[in-house]
């Protein structure tokens, strides 16, 4: 197993690894809505060193389980887009019940996920955290670092 780096919790960071890095997302409050990064940014995930490449799929399925547990969402999104920041950067965000309303078109009868997301990233972006966010965010973060602390990550 890797060393990791914790940093205190009134950071945003959850965990660090020789090719990852875990944060809660700071821009947006939404307990357990977590970005991965490679440490070293690369602007495509084909150039991505070895390592990196290796691990991607392990380390994606951590963030996963972690926000599985610490949120118990209906659903985990994974996402890359990449159009905000200059390098590859996963979007790990907990759908939880009272979102779905984002996510209603009337010509379909399920939940369009990609619609959902975007407009609760929006809609979250330009809304102040409340104390009551903010509380339960650090929460959030104490539990995930608990989390990553807790897996055997074998190669990661």
């Amino acid at each position: 197993m890797e060393e990791a780096r914790y940093v205190e919790p009134n950071d945003f960071s959850i965990y660090e690894c020789e090719h990852w890095r875990v944060q809660h997302c700071s821009d947006i409050a939404i307990p357990g809505y977590l970005i991965l990064e490679p440490v070293i940014l690369r602007q495509s995930l084909s150039a991505l060193d070895i390592g990196a490449q290796s691990s991607l799929g392990q380390m994606l399925i951590l963030c996963v389980r972690a926000v599985e547990q610490a949120v118990e969402p209906e659903r985990v999104y994974t996402a890359c887009f990449n159009e905000t920041n200059s390098g590859v950067h996963f979007h790990i965000f907990p759908r939880t019940h009272d979102m779905n309303i984002f996510g209603v078109r009337p010509d379909i009868d399920t939940i369009d996920g990609p619609m959902l997301l975007s407009q609760v990233r929006h809609k979250m972006r330009a809304i102040p955290a409340s104390a009551v966010a903010k509380k339960e965010i650090k929460e959030r973060i104490i539990a995930l670092r608990a989390f990553f602390a807790n897996e055997a990550i074998v190669g990661v």
